[in-house]
C-alpha cells in the first residue's frame, strides 16, 4: 500500500511541475510583438542590444544545439535585471529566464529551440529597474547566425 502511495504522490508532483511549457495566447505574442524597441526606465534609455546563435561545431550534437541569445543593456544600466527573454519566429515562441554575466550588463539564455540559422526573429526582454520599474523592450528582425 505503502508504495502505491508514494507513486501516486510522485507522479502528482511531476504532472503539476513537468511536461511541456503552457501554451501562450495569442494576445501574448501580440503583446510580445507590440513590444517598443527603445523604453525609458529609471530615467535610462534602453535599447536592446542581442545576438542570436547556434552551436553547429564539430563537437555539437548531430543538428546542432539549441538556440543561444545575448542581450547587453547599456553600461550605466548595472543595477537592472532581465527577468525574461522571449524569442518570437512567426507564430511560435520561445521563453527562458536568463543568467547575468559576471561584471557586465549582459544576459544569457540557451538550450533554446533548433530554428534557424539564417531565419529572422524579433528578441523581447523584460527588464526591471533598480525602483522596480519593469518594462518590454524588443530587438526586431534579428538574424540567427550559426559557428561551425
Amino acid at each position: 500500500m505503502r508504495s502505491t502511495v508514494t507513486r501516486a504522490v510522485i507522479a502528482a508532483a511531476f504532472s503539476a511541475g513537468c511536461g511541456a511549457s503552457p501554451t501562450v495566447p495569442d494576445q501574448t505574442i501580440t503583446q510580445l510583438r507590440g513590444a517598443p524597441t527603445v523604453a525609458t526606465i529609471d530615467g535610462a534609455r534602453i535599447e536592446l542590444q542581442v545576438d542570436v546563435w547556434r552551436d553547429f561545431q564539430p563537437i555539437s550534437p548531430p543538428g546542432g544545439k539549441g538556440l543561444r541569445v545575448s542581450a547587453r543593456l547599456p553600461a550605466t544600466t548595472a543595477r537592472f535585471i532581465v527577468e525574461r527573454i522571449w524569442v518570437l519566429f512567426g507564430d511560435e515562441l520561445w521563453d527562458s529566464t536568463p543568467t547575468a554575466v559576471p561584471g557586465s550588463t549582459t544576459w544569457t539564455a540557451g538550450e533554446g529551440p533548433q530554428w534557424g540559422p539564417g531565419v529572422a526573429v524579433d528578441v523581447v526582454a523584460q527588464i526591471r529597474g533598480p525602483s522596480g520599474t519593469v518594462r518590454l523592450v524588443r530587438a526586431a528582425d534579428q538574424l540567427i547566425l550559426g559557428t561551425f
